[in-house]
């Protein structure tokens, strides 16, 4: 189709900004994105350009199920593709003809997926916390923004925390199971008590402070463990921050709430079991990647763990003979943290809203990455944002280490303004 039929506002990404350049070709278009070659009428060099026409809507992948309320909002701003339990090579034949994908945590959004995209895709969003199945690196390189729902589905998954830490010390699963079976075994579930008992925190976020605030509110001794939580908000719930051994080693419950990193993967391994209390309990409504599931089986049958109340698992779902689900003191729920009707319409309609202010080009609130920023630019970013991230490791280290350091000062400057150094405080409690 001609050109001047169908778009009235073009945008072309070049690198190459002085040359003069003559149209040689028609647009053909699909889905709000044209190609136009053009040649350089004194170099006669041809280039092709991606052109988005600025009137036509954008296309939004809905990879997994979403609340009807959060379709809505998108579906008033772009047209919406809901094609759910896609192949890997399903997802990246797709992909090229969209401008966003929204995932839960079944679908990975790797490396291959944003190759696959042609540069067309800008957004991802993640209806949920983790993101540990997207990969931010190959997103960052390829100027795609990462947002997720971060405050929507905190009560719930906090509440089933609690629910499964009671469920666990009452032995509540078991004995339903006794019952419907015809028997009554009183004496064999008998249970511990939660008042009194010391509760380690692992991961003071915004769902580890939330279990916190309930399990104060049963009667139990709460400390916590996260290098990156202020001492000052613990103490405002009247909650102690420790070290990680010390955690570990004076907790009778444990319940973790850390994201799937490299630096946590099976953090929670025999050498972590080793040095933990004797007959310790532990609830795990994070991510399945954090423990070591061979070694938990190991430290339950010696009776170093009494009992695990689990939530996540490595592979999910988990194979039906997996020695862990199956064990009599494990107490297994196919990750419902998030699931109740009214956390699954607040994360549809966060994650909605965010997707579609990335589109506009709004601030993201909960971008996860770094900004959209052109190709050239993002180029001379890339080491200083690897050195960033450095940095910020090298901080916690200094301060989680034990060396008494409390602030770190990073001076910076830039050949784009000669002469101007900044000096930047990073406090770290």
């Amino acid at each position: 189709m001609a050109a001047t039929s169908s778009f009235t506002s073009l945008k072309l990404s070049t690198a190459s900004t002085t040359l003069p350049w003559k149209s040689r070709h028609s647009l053909s278009s699909s889905f709000g994105v044209a190609t136009i070659s053009l040649r350089c009428q004194h170099h006669r060099q041809l280039r092709r350009f991606v052109v988005i026409s600025m009137d036509a809507k954008p296309t939004i992948l809905v990879a997994e199920k979403l609340g009807e309320a959060g379709l809505n909002v998108l579906k008033e701003f772009a047209n919406v593709d809901c094609s759910y339990n896609l192949s890997p090579e399903e997802l990246c034949t797709k992909i090229s003809i969209c401008d966003a994908i929204i995932v839960r945590s079944g679908t990975k959004v790797n490396r291959k997926v944003f190759e696959s995209s042609g540069g067309r895709l800008k957004v991802v969003g993640r209806a949920g916390v983790g993101i540990d199945n997207v990969d931010l690196a190959a997103a960052t390189e390829h100027g795609c923004l990462v947002v997720n729902a971060p405050t929507a589905n905190t009560v719930a998954a906090a509440e089933h925390g609690i629910a499964l830490l009671t469920a666990m010390a009452r032995n509540i699963a078991q004995a339903d199971a006794s019952v419907k079976a015809g028997k009554w075994l009183r004496n064999k579930y008998v249970g511990v008590s939660l008042v009194g008992k010391t509760l380690a925190v692992m991961g003071f976020g915004k769902v580890g402070s939330e279990v916190a605030r309930r399990a104060k509110g049963l009667g139990m001794h709460v400390i916590a463990h996260d290098p990156y939580a202020p001492a000052d908000r613990a103490r405002a719930i009247g909650v102690e921050l420790v070290s990680f051994d010390e955690a570990i080693a004076s907790a009778d419950f444990i319940s973790l709430h850390m994201p799937l990193t490299p630096a946590t993967s099976k953090v929670f391994n025999d050498e972590t079991f080793a040095k933990m209390k004797k007959g310790a309990r532990i609830v795990n409504v994070a991510r399945g990647g954090v423990i070591d599931e061979e070694a938990l089986v190991k430290a339950l049958d010696a009776g170093i763990v009494a009992q695990a109340a689990l939530d996540v698992f490595t592979a999910e779902p988990p194979p039906k003979d997996a020695k862990l689900v199956q064990h009599e003191n494990v107490t297994a729920t196919p990750h419902l943290g998030a699931s109740t009707m009214e956390a699954q319409e607040g994360v549809a309609i966060e994650i909605a809203e965010a997707v579609v202010g990335a589109l506009k080009g709004e601030l993201a609130a909960t971008a996860v990455n770094a900004p959209m920023v052109p190709a050239e630019v993002l180029t001379e970013l890339k080491p200083f944002v690897a050195l960033a991230e450095k940095l910020g490791r090298l901080a916690v280290q200094l301060v989680a280490g034990g060396s008494g350091v409390k602030t770190v000062k990073v001076t910076y400057a830039s050949g784009r303004a000669p002469g101007l150094t900044l000096t930047q405080g990073c406090f770290v409690r």
